[in-house]
């Protein structure tokens, strides 16, 4: 066999071996996103979002939320998944049957009220009446208040219900910008949330979007985790008082 021969065979190899070592590195790393997110292939996985904030139309959706839609959408889909919307006021089939990505806060979703009502009971707003200005997200004893033009803050959970097939993601911020900020991020960094949170199992911290005027929707920082806080006490009944949506709620 010639020298060139040799050669050519030899790049041949190298190429076939580069070739199959990008494809089980691509084939891990997407192993490991529909891990943390529970996504399988050929399934499907919703999406539920919040109404505009006092609109007159129940169908009607924020700007800021649709981006946080579509940045979800693209993320299921690179997995193989069907994404399917549903406005927060319609019935949604089951719970836990398939991955759900909840957008919004507990006045303007009201599939975002429930899960914390049920599942998330260290978690409560403040009403727009009570609190117009701070849309103030309370954990426990924490508070986290908007302060205008500086800082607004958003929460990320995954909700596993008892033995439930699929988690919940819940993103839930006091306006829709922070809701925006809060998905770009959760797919930005599912990398280093599944090696900090793994497969299983209920996590929730809450992000602080800085800024907005300038940057928008992109300067956003990890403030706190609170996942003992968030799922303390799962075993009290729900009160008859916690927080129930309202269609005329300004954040979210």
């Amino acid at each position: 066999m010639s020298d060139l021969a040799i050669n050519l065979l030899a790049s041949a190899i190298a190429g076939v071996v580069v070739w199959l070592s990008q494809l089980i590195v691509r084939r891990r790393k997407r192993m490991r996103v529909e891990g943390f997110f529970g996504l399988r292939a050929t399934s499907s996985a919703l999406l539920i979002v919040a109404k505009q904030a006092r609109s007159e139309w129940v169908t009607a959706i924020e700007k800021a939320d649709v981006s946080a839609m579509v940045e979800l959408a693209v993320l299921i889909k690179s997995c193989g998944v069907t994404p399917r919307l549903y406005m927060h006021h319609e019935e949604v089939p089951g719970i836990g049957d398939e991955v759900e990505f909840c957008i919004g806060g507990p006045m303007s979703n009201q599939r975002t009220a429930a899960h914390l009502r049920w599942h998330m009971p260290g978690v409560a707003q403040g009403t727009f009446e009570e609190d117009p200005d701070g849309l103030t997200i309370k954990v426990g004893k924490k508070s986290f208040q908007r302060v205008r033009g500086e800082v607004e803050y958003a929460l990320i959970a995954r909700i596993i219900i008892d033995d439930a097939k699929r988690p919940i993601f819940l993103i839930f911020g006091q306006t829709a910008l922070a809701n925006e900020a809060a998905a770009r991020y959760l797919v930005r960094e599912k990398a280093a949330l599944s090696r900090t949170y793994g497969n299983a199992g209920n996590f929730c911290f809450v992000l602080g979007l800085f800024g907005r005027e300038v940057y928008g929707s992109h300067f956003v920082r990890l403030v706190d985790d609170i996942t003992e806080i968030a799922f303390d006490d799962l075993s009290r009944p729900a009160r008859l008082t916690d927080t129930k949506p309202q269609s005329d709620y300004a954040g979210g």
